[in-house]
């Protein structure tokens, strides 16, 4: 049996170039790294909703049938976000009060989270993916300039660390020794681990038939710097998600603010949109308000 932190670092390396060769290759075949189907209440959500006029009463009716789903959809509902004035305890209203594209996005996170249910640190992914979600619809409509639908944001901002859940049910996360990794931030901030679940997510996203803008964006959440400048599509939604991470970290842990002065990528997606220090400042303040 492994103890040793060093014999885990071991093991994380070889998994980390293991992944490497697949993204190079562009092929999903090892069975270390098994893409989970995407199951089929959300296909037919999704169907529904790229319709001209989809149907509210079919769109409750599939979530209905999922009570995982379901419950989740009114949790949110019922959340102070919404500031819903009785509890709200309807399929039909809960979709009125969140929206398609909310309600959509959170079933999806929910089957999602779901794949690493087993593991101590799936709640905690799920309450920041949800944060970063909000945090980047806000973020939209004040950053107008980046011309990013608050949809798209709130979309991306909720399914941007989604690699994380098949990740933790992995080999060298699913022995005793994974223990050790009790916060999200130890996977989010190491520069392997960070790339590990952001190219997780790209291949996850892209077979569950999600736009690929959305699916880039993911795959580059971690790795600002190798975007293409003529992408600017990608860039922008890139920069938004990061800095509504970063917003999202500064609120729950405000320490952490210390450590953005000399981030690299937080310099650099801040030259991109040509923001200041007190630019950036600015809209967290903002946010931090409406968050707590």
């Amino acid at each position: 049996m492994l103890t040793e932190k060093s014999d885990i670092k071991s093991i994380l390396k070889c998994y980390y170039i293991k992944l490497k060769v697949i993204i190079r290759s562009d092929i999903l075949q090892s069975n270390d790294f098994n893409i989970p189907p995407c199951p089929q209440v959300i296909t037919d959500l999704t169907k529904e909703r790229s319709r001209p006029s989809p149907d509210l009463r079919k769109i409750a009716m599939l979530i209905e049938s999922d009570i995982a789903i379901a419950a989740g959809i009114l949790k949110t509902a019922n959340s102070p976000l919404f500031g819903a004035s009785r509890r709200i305890s309807d399929i039909g209203h809960a979709i009125m009060i969140l929206g398609i594209t909310r309600v959509i996005d959170i079933a999806m996170a929910l089957k999602m989270s779901a794949i690493g249910k087993q593991h101590p640190l799936t709640s905690q992914i799920w309450e920041h993916s949800r944060a970063v979600a909000e945090i980047a619809t806000v973020v939209a409509k004040v950053l107008k300039f980046m011309d990013i639908l608050p949809n798209i944001a709130h979309t991306t901002g909720l399914l941007h660390d989604c690699g994380l859940f098949p990740m933790l049910q992995s080999k060298p996360f699913t022995s005793s020794n994974s223990k050790m990794i009790t916060d999200i931030s130890t996977l989010d901030m190491d520069p392997e681990k960070s790339m590990m679940h952001s190219h997780w997510g790209y291949y996850m996203l892209k077979s569950w038939g999600l736009p690929e803008v959305v699916c880039q964006a993911v795959k580059y959440h971690h790795d600002f710097e190798n975007i293409p400048d003529a992408d600017t599509e990608l860039k922008n939604l890139a920069a938004l998600i990061i800095l509504s991470e970063q917003i999202s970290w500064i609120i729950s842990n405000p320490q952490f603010e210390q450590k953005l002065k000399s981030n690299e990528t937080h310099i650099s997606v801040l030259d991109y949109l040509l923001l200041t220090f007190e630019d950036f400042n600015e809209i967290k303040n903002d946010i931090w308000v409406t968050q707590c």
